[in-house]
């Protein structure tokens, strides 16, 4: 995608997210079917390969900022009960740089980084990447 994102790109991400979601919900794996799970052990794990080299883009300020949202997102992370609904095999690397668009409408690629994750962490790779006004765009997609 080369250009701003317009807001009917942005639903068809929406859209092709909540078809995505909704394929890994039917998928049946093989019995050898192997991926990582990502929740909140390969979270703090990432957080601590963060930690190493904060220092290098963050001031001490900045990185007490990181924490404080990375323990929000452990709590929550907590909480969240496990369902066909929210949590599956997800891309887990979801954002414009691995979608192709053809007459906008992306298509996802490259999914090395796929496991088994609660949706919503597709859905925040993506919306980092849009501005605030289009995060609706994006979630009305995907109730389509």
């Amino acid at each position: 995608m080369s250009g701003e994102l317009t807001d009917s790109c942005v639903y068809n991400m929406g859209v092709m997210m909540g078809k995505l979601h909704e394929a890994a919900v039917c998928f049946v794996p093989p019995p050898d079917f192997v991926r990582p799970i990502l929740g909140a052990d390969s979270f703090k794990n990432e957080m601590a390969k963060l930690e190493r080299y904060y220092t290098r883009f963050l001031s001490g300020e900045a990185w007490k900022t990181y924490q404080a949202a990375a323990d929000k997102i452990l709590s929550e992370l907590a909480v969240m009960h496990r369902n066909n609904q929210n949590y599956g095999l997800i891309h887990a690397d979801l954002h414009t740089g691995n979608m192709v668009f053809i007459d906008e409408k992306p298509h996802p690629i490259d999914f090395g980084r796929s496991g088994y994750g609660y949706f919503l962490y597709d859905m925040a790779g993506t919306l980092l990447e849009l501005y605030p006004k289009q995060h609706g765009c994006l979630s009305k997609g995907m109730k389509v």
